[in-house]
């Protein structure tokens, strides 16, 4: 219970530690921060103040563009507080939201991994924040909410866990429609992760019950996204593939945490994080191969079964690792994909499970 305590303080202690930054400054410096700040403005003077001048010039467009919530939660704001304490309400939410529910998350699965959710840290702070990509980064906090809800609370249909997931998908939606398809697979594939069966009528009952529930509150979203592509032409063909030598410098030197700058003497760090990871993976598959191993010398016969949830993460990490190498690079796709990579990379990490004495020295 003590050791339980001291990890659960460290983890809000870094809490603590990673929103400093914007405790200390007056406006938080993005590339496109400012920007952000300006639409709320302008959405606070149509909607919620109906400004003549303003209408004069510009109109709520009739489209729902699923890139509007990190502009209408500041509007709001802007009622009450200034434009930089909207700012800084909203980067708050972002900062201690992601990493407490990813935590949440994790120890649905594996209680064990409480130190190695500590990696979500790192990824808060990453190259899209810092280039004012607010929406995504708001939809990557959404999706982690949206799966920790559905798995710890949605293993039967009712009213209101439909109302709640309807919600959290539209939020999700329109904080980024990438971010929402995403969310939504991947709440498709935790579907068929349940807990307390006694048969495989009872187990294939749950599971369709999840999928209905998971349809019926994604119709929503789903019906505004065919709406979207159907009368916006949103694909930017961009910048052609970026040379796989850059690629791979980029995928070596954890590109998502170069923020600010990509500058040799911050390189040093992320190359030993990015080692740190080989070395974990290495480490894992040689235990994988020794189970391998010993299943053939007993003689036993596998069975098929669904692959366990963190084969499930590492497999989606490397699909966003093999689109990352084969995607051109419109609307800076492949950084998108990179930051993606990682983070499900850490999920998998997080969901592994690591021999006594680790935990023993990181108190848990």
């Amino acid at each position: 219970m003590k050791s339980y305590k001291t990890e659960l303080i460290l983890f809000y202690v870094l809490c603590f530690i990673s929103i400093l930054p914007i405790l200390f400054t007056r406006y938080y410096v993005t590339l496109d921060g400012s920007s952000h700040i300006y639409n709320a403005n302008l959405i606070k003077s149509l909607v919620f103040q109906s400004d003549l001048e303003t209408m004069k010039l510009f109109q709520i467009n009739s489209i729902a563009v699923p890139n509007w919530m990190g502009h209408f939660i500041m509007a709001f704001l802007r009622i009450f507080l200034p434009a930089f304490l909207s700012e800084k309400i909203l980067l708050l939410l972002y900062f201690i939201l992601t990493p407490l529910f990813f935590r949440k998350f994790i120890l649905l699965f594996n209680p064990s991994g409480k130190i190695f959710t500590y990696f979500i840290f790192l990824f808060t702070h990453n190259v899209l924040l810092y280039l004012g990509f607010f929406n995504m980064m708001l939809g990557i906090m959404f999706l982690f909410i949206s799966i920790f809800y559905y798995h710890k609370y949605c293993q039967i249909f009712n009213l209101k866990r439909f109302i709640i997931l309807t919600l959290l998908l539209l939020i999700v939606y329109f904080s980024h429609i990438m971010i929402f398809a995403i969310t939504v697979c991947f709440l498709a594939i935790l579907s068929f992760y349940i807990s307390d069966i006694h048969s495989n009528n009872t187990l294939r009952k749950k599971i369709l019950n999840r999928l209905m529930l998971l349809f019926l509150s994604a119709l929503p979203s789903l019906i505004l996204a065919f709406k979207y592509f159907i009368l916006v032409d949103s694909i930017d063909e961009g910048e052609p593939q970026l040379p796989f030598v850059k690629l791979l410098t980029e995928f070596i030197n954890v590109q998502p945490l170069l923020t600010l700058s990509g500058n040799n003497p911050w390189k040093i760090y992320t190359n030993i994080l990015f080692i740190l990871f080989t070395i974990i993976i290495i480490s894992r598959i040689i235990v994988l191969v020794k189970k391998v191993i010993m299943a053939k010398g007993s003689n036993l016969r596998p069975k098929f079964k669904i692959p366990s949830f963190k084969v499930v993460c590492l497999l989606t990490s490397f699909v966003f690792l093999i689109l990352y190498f084969i995607l051109p690079n419109g609307m800076m796709i492949s950084i998108r994909l990179l930051l993606l990579f990682y983070l499900f990379f850490v999920m998998w990490i997080a969901l592994n499970e690591y021999p006594k004495w680790i935990h023993v020295l990181t108190f848990t």
